[in-house]
């Protein structure tokens, strides 16, 4: 007993320890954050700063046109999922709206992310030994201590899936576990749209899970009950802004053909035209996103871990003694298959904007568990195989910390960049004598332009000439910001066009960007 408590005892003091350092790092790295970042980031961020002020859900920017022309200001949820930012707004709502308070969520998130781990860990493997060293894994593991550090809806997604998948785990032989997996898998859908595969993932289980069917079908009932009470806000809010239970546009965006049509206005996004590629250039592009997906498999995990994790998987196939283990890993094996078959085949053009790897992180625990499991299983001396993953968690640590410190540096330098852009338009709009409340700015990276100078931008549309100044004509736009990667300006931004609709007012200092007015 004694021996057993010093063990105890010595995991005890070296797992706060490996807790202390991660959350360290990240509290460093956060204290160093200047600027929320690109697109996603920025998003998030921005509606947690508008629940703080008391606006609730709302953006003063128009960053796609899937719904057609939404108000401006609008609701912020029509297309991105509300639970991040309102998760990201409670410790601003106390300790006052700062970007390192809005990071102290997803840090937090990263750090409970090995509670998961630890339960997948020792479900999977019945060795506590296993479980905490999994846990430690997925502390330093680049991808997810990256987007602990960030803003984004990833991270939060990764704790409430990895939950639910434990929970589909243990529901197998206590069926009233599959009802908490079902509002975890809410909560997840809460924070990103994939949380449907998810709640599909549910249905597959409790359906191959050893039960009657009869019983079956009731846990079936039930979840789906769950599910959609949690989801009930959300769906009632819908409804009230356009008439149903989802955002209309959402789905269009499974018929783009270039990704840059995300921001067209009234181009066809239908069955029909998408079809008019072609099936050999549908079919060659499905197998170029497949293979893709696989290189963000391997990227994520790195290729240690994807090796392990890969034997581990097949382990149960090949060696008969094993394959009762294989309802263990049904859940994340089956949520993994779905969401990778949903980005190639469906949502292709979302892989290529991270959102593939954003859904992957969810499965990151299991893969760690597999991997150290199948090494403690095939390695003999104990120590050999923890020094092993030591020494990989410290790579990964090294890693994680000078990648997102990278990722950080670069987010301060695009905030620098645009920091003029604000004084330049309040000084036009003076001369002007238009008021600042009255400027509108069109620009393409509509998320981070706003954070810097907090006026209301529209998204410039990936249409004709004749498109871009009807909308902004529209929303009564009176700036643009080119570069924007659209054909119809490019010659205007490169002093090639001279358009009477435009007048350069200036260009921000050490950057590319010319801000003209539209007349």
């Amino acid at each position: 007993m004694r021996l057993a408590s010093r063990k105890l005892w010595l995991a005890g003091i070296i797992s706060l320890a490996i807790l202390g350092l991660a959350l360290y790092l990240r509290v460093r790295l956060a204290r160093s954050a200047q600027f929320p970042g690109h697109g996603d980031y920025a998003f998030y961020y921005t509606v947690a700063y508008n629940i703080a002020s008391g606006r609730w859900l709302q953006v003063d920017y128009i960053w796609h046109y899937l719904n057609g022309l939404p108000p401006l200001p609008h609701y912020s949820s029509d297309f991105w999922m509300p639970l991040t930012s309102i998760l990201t707004s409670l410790p601003m709502l106390v300790l006052g709206k700062s970007l390192f308070v809005a990071l102290l969520p997803p840090i937090f998130a990263g750090l409970a992310l090995t509670i998961p781990t630890f339960a997948l860990g020792k479900a999977y493997s019945g060795s506590s030994a296993c479980a905490l060293i999994a846990a430690g894994l997925i502390l330093f593991l680049p991808v997810v201590f990256k987007y602990s550090l960030l803003t984004d809806s990833a991270i939060f997604y990764t704790f409430f899936a990895a939950s639910s998948l434990f929970l589909m785990v243990k529901g197998q032989q206590k069926p009233r576990l599959f009802l908490p997996a079902a509002a975890l898998v809410g909560l997840a859908h809460l924070t990103r749209q994939d949380g449907i595969l998810l709640f599909a993932t549910l249905g597959v289980v409790i359906a191959l899970s050893p039960l009657a069917w009869k019983t079956k079908l009731v846990y079936l009932s039930l979840a789906a009950g769950v599910y959609l009470l949690v989801l009930s806000p959300l769906l009632v809010t819908n409804l009230r802004e356009f008439s149903a239970l989802f955002p209309p546009g959402s789905s269009k965006s499974m018929f783009l053909t270039t990704y840059e049509d995300f921001y067209a206005y009234g181009k066809e996004l239908s069955l029909s035209h998408y079809l008019t590629q072609g099936l050999n250039v549908i079919l060659k592009f499905k197998l170029d996103t497949a293979i893709y997906n696989l290189g963000v498999i391997i990227a994520s995990l790195g290729w240690p871990l994807t090796l392990l994790a890969l034997a581990g998987i097949l382990t149960p196939v090949v060696v008969p003694a094993q394959r009762k283990s294989w309802r263990l890993a049904l859940p994340p094996v089956v949520g993994l298959a779905a969401v990778f078959s949903f980005y190639t085949l469906i949502a292709t053009y979302s892989s290529y904007g991270t959102g593939f790897r954003r859904s992957l992180m969810a499965f990151t625990p299991f893969a760690a568990v597999v991997a150290v499991d199948f090494v403690y299983r095939h390695v003999r001396w104990k120590p050999l195989a923890a020094a092993g993953f030591a020494a990989l968690a410290m790579l990964f640590c090294a890693e994680a910390y000078q990648s997102t410190r990278a990722l950080l540096i670069e987010h301060a330098k695009l905030g620098q960049e645009l920091a003029p852009l604000r004084e330049i338009l309040l000084e036009d709009a003076a001369e002007r004598g238009l008021p600042s409340d009255e400027i509108v700015l069109m620009a393409r990276d509509v998320w981070e332009v706003y954070e810097t100078c907090r006026v209301k931008v529209v998204e410039i549309p990936n249409n004709d000439l004749d498109t871009i100044l009807s909308v902004a004509e529209h929303y009564r736009a009176n700036y643009v910001l080119l570069p924007a990667r659209r054909e119809a300006l490019d010659p205007l931004c490169d002093g090639n066009l001279s358009d009477s609709h435009f007048t350069l007012v200036a260009q921000l200092p050490d950057s590319d960007l010319k801000v003209f007015r539209i007349r």
